[in-house]
């Protein structure tokens, strides 16, 4: 009779090779299932731990290659739940997406409501909305109805009085309130009804997503959601927050309470020229550990006809000032996003820059910062000259890092800056004569190795060698990474500033 293996070392091994950035992960593990029974459900815990569900109707005639393999995908994890129901439990991680509601009598909506109801382990939940825009061919019939970029979970009525979709929002109703769950992630679904939130979710995602306010019409109790991490990334969830708080401040009937009281990390988009709207949350919320804010600053907003709507000192107002007077104290983790555009002067830029003024040195906690910013620019080049304002606009930061006593904690300190540009060098060649092959490709690569000057011209511009000396100095154990990229279709070029000390 051959040995037998603890079970310890069987776990010992099946975890090792479960280690998310090992490559092969997939592969080993498969492998190692099939190898002897006694490895089988020790391996099978780990393989189908994160599930991705991916689906379209059957009605969406001849989808793109790469949704035809995601629906086949998908239907084989439901043909196999089917005659192996336990695999189910294994699931702890699941990521499911549509790219419309399907109908109560669509084909295999059975299996598919039966298989969610066979992975009661749930705990991290993705739910979210694909928009997937099928070319038009010859033969093809065109869509009747322009193609919803969200889904608004709302009431229907149908030709028969009942809400066609009825059966799958109740599903999904369900799956929300399940008391494992503990993360819950939201894309592109909007007017979900908080109350079916599961009291037992401490991690709130909500990506062009929100909640409606209304109350259940049968008998409902209220519930109180204790959130511990909420991330608003973009103004369609920063508007839900915002609205909800303004309720419960005057005191309107809520169904579900969000209680902040014990947020410790919060992302938020910072809406150009509404801070008063993000700002109500960053005021609400304190003992705050981690804070990411997201700007979004396009020049093309910025005409003479706009600035009456949105005016220039809404862009500039730095979050710090709007923190909590309790988080300035708790924050250890500070990330600013910027996202602009160079196809206007620096000025564009400017105000983000002097988000690092000052104010920075009320964080006494503080030990990550980072300041992530990225100049979209299209078709158009990024040229030098709309970049010494960058570099100026730094001017505060070096000399913040390195004011006695200020930030007794800080041990990395990353600024990225990329530039995007678009890519033609894939654009169709054909029909052009010998002359004009060769002209488009000398302009490509011309578009090239500009890229390849521009971003080692970045890092001394954006990065000047005198404001960052002094840190490096001042601060030899502080992790500095000053970093500059340039993004042209799929290549990118990367330069790492190199302040040298003295």
């Amino acid at each position: 009779m051959p040995p037998t293996i603890p079970d310890e070392l069987i776990q010992l091994i099946t975890d090792n090779l479960a280690q998310e950035t090992r490559e092969g992960r997939a592969e080993d593990l498969l492998s190692c299932s099939l190898a002897h029974n006694a490895l089988r459900h020790a391996a099978q815990k780990h393989l189908f731990e994160t599930v991705q569900l991916w689906t379209s109707p059957p009605s969406l005639q001849d989808p793109p290659p790469y949704q035809a393999a995601l629906d086949a995908r998908a239907l084989l994890f439901v043909q196999l739940l089917k005659k192996n129901p336990a695999l189910g439990l294994h699931v702890r991680r699941l990521d499911y997406q549509v790219n419309q509601f399907p109908r109560n009598d669509e084909d295999r909506l059975d299996d598919l409501l039966q298989a969610i109801e066979m992975m009661p382990n749930v705990t991290d939940l993705t739910l979210g909305y694909r928009r997937i825009v099928v070319p038009w061919t010859e033969g093809r019939r065109m869509p009747m109805a322009p193609i919803p970029r969200e889904l608004v979970f709302q009431n229907r009525k149908g030709t028969s009085g009942e809400d066609p979709h009825s059966r799958w929002k109740r599903a999904v109703v369900a799956l929300i309130q399940r008391t494992q769950l503990k993360t819950l992630r939201l894309a592109k679904i909007r007017m979900l009804p908080l109350y079916s939130l599961s009291p037992s979710i401490r991690n709130l995602y909500l990506q062009d997503s929100s909640f409606s306010l209304g109350r259940p019409l049968e008998p409902f109790e209220n519930r109180c959601v204790k959130l511990e991490s909420l991330n608003c990334e973009d103004d369609e969830a920063v508007n839900f927050v915002d609205d909800y708080l303004k309720a419960e401040e005057v005191g309107l009937p809520l169904p579900v309470t969000l209680d902040l009281s014990g947020l410790r990390r919060l992302g938020i988009t910072a809406l150009c020229g509404y801070h008063e709207r993000w700002g109500r949350v960053l005021r609400r919320v304190g003992h705050l550990c981690e804070l990411e804010v997201l700007v979004h600053r396009l020049g093309s907003l910025i005409t003479e006809e706009a600035k009456p709507e949105i005016a220039l000192e809404g862009f500039s107002t730095n979050p710090v000032s709007l923190i909590h007077p309790a988080s300035l104290a708790t924050i250890s983790h500070l990330t600013l996003k910027i996202y602009t555009d160079h196809r206007y002067s620096y000025s564009i830029v400017d105000p983000y820059t002097r988000a690092c003024d000052d104010s920075l040195l009320l964080l006494g906690a503080l030990e990550i910062l980072e300041i992530e910013m990225t100049l979209d620019g299209g078709e158009c080049a990024l040229h030098t000259d709309n970049l010494t304002g960058i570099g100026h606009g730094w001017e505060r930061l070096p000399v913040i890092l390195v004011t006695h006593g200020s930030f007794p904690r800080l041990r990395k300190v990353s600024v990225p800056v990329q530039t995007t540009m678009e890519d033609h060098s894939e654009h169709a060649l054909e029909g052009l004569d010998a002359e004009e092959n060769e002209e488009r490709k000398g302009e490509v690569e011309a578009r090239l190795a500009y890229a390849q000057k521009l971003v080692e011209e970045m890092a001394d511009l954006v990065f000047p060698q005198t404001e960052f000396r002094s840190v490096v100095n001042a601060r030899p154990g502080l992790k500095l990474s000053l970093v500059t990229e340039v993004t042209m279709g799929y290549e990118t070029w990367r330069c790492r500033a190199n302040i040298v000390s003295k």
